[in-house]
């Protein structure tokens, strides 16, 4: 693992330094484990919610969120959240390791740095599974943007309460 890391690239970047991988029992004991810093958390039922409220599409609740100042809701971002293919992958000439590829429209969403002190702190230590309510699990998945196409067309990364 340590040598597919050395080599691997982190949105676009280089990864150039990690600690020494370690093997959890389960995602709380994880959790637990993690040291100071921040969490990702997707924020789309707020523009959802924005747009119901303002009467205003996606885009506008974006931008309008994104400039306003509010203790409520600090430390939003917008950032890409998936793609929407304009064509139907293939191979061709100058792909990185031989994979189809595709032009496609990043999927821009909205997202909230979180410190992860604040899900430690909401921890229920009598439960179980003390972060449960707490979403920190992203996923990715294909899907479909019209019934009539047999290949998905749309990759998306999702946030859920766990794997």
């Amino acid at each position: 693992m340590e040598r597919w890391l050395e080599r691997s690239k982190f949105a676009g970047g280089q990864i150039t330094s990690f600690r020494e991988l370690s093997v959890y029992a389960d995602y709380w004991e994880a959790v637990d484990a993690l040291p100071r810093g921040w969490a990702l958390l997707d924020r789309s039922p707020w523009l959802i919610e924005y747009m119901k409220n303002h009467d205003c599409d996606r885009r506008q609740a974006l931008v309008r969120l994104l400039s306003q100042k509010s203790k409520d809701r600090p430390f939003l971002s917008a950032t890409v959240l998936g793609y929407a293919l304009l064509e139907t992958p293939k191979h061709k000439s100058g792909v990185r390791e031989g994979f189809k590829h595709s032009y496609s429209e990043p999927l821009v969403g909205l997202v909230q740095y979180a410190p992860v002190a604040h899900f430690q702190a909401h921890a229920d230590p009598e439960k179980s599974q003390p972060y449960e309510g707490l979403p920190l699990i992203w996923k990715r998945e294909w899907l479909k943007s019209n019934n009539t196409k047999t290949n998905p067309d749309v990759f998306l990364i999702t946030q859920t309460e766990k794997e």
